[in-house]
């Protein structure tokens, strides 16, 4: 029977982007979590992700540092680990040489 648990990643996050900035794009945390495997015996990776689709609120007008989360459901029985927390950022209209 497997265990199954709930975790909650998040952090505080705060934007300066400019006006012109605010169209689209995408950043967050990523969050890689290491599981046993059963049927192989290795160790996996599984990326959690908060990014501005799950943000609450405006994710481009962040003026003072606001909460963010995510709620996962994890296999709790074989979670081993933390593998890496990391920051992105994609897409975004205009690149530093071109502001």
């Amino acid at each position: 029977m497997a265990e199954s648990a709930t975790l909650i990643c998040g952090a505080y996050v705060r934007t300066s982007l400019e006006n012109k900035q605010q169209q689209k794009g995408d950043y967050g945390i990523l969050f890689r979590l290491a599981f046993d495997d059963n049927a192989t015996g290795q160790v996996v990776i599984r990326p959690y992700i908060i990014n501005v689709d799950k943000m609450i609120g405006n994710p481009y007008k962040f003026t003072s540092a606001v909460r963010q989360y995510g709620i996962f459901d994890i296999d709790g029985a074989n979670f081993r680990y933390i593998e890496s927390i990391s920051i992105f950022e994609y897409d975004f209209p205009y690149s530093k040489e071109e502001s």
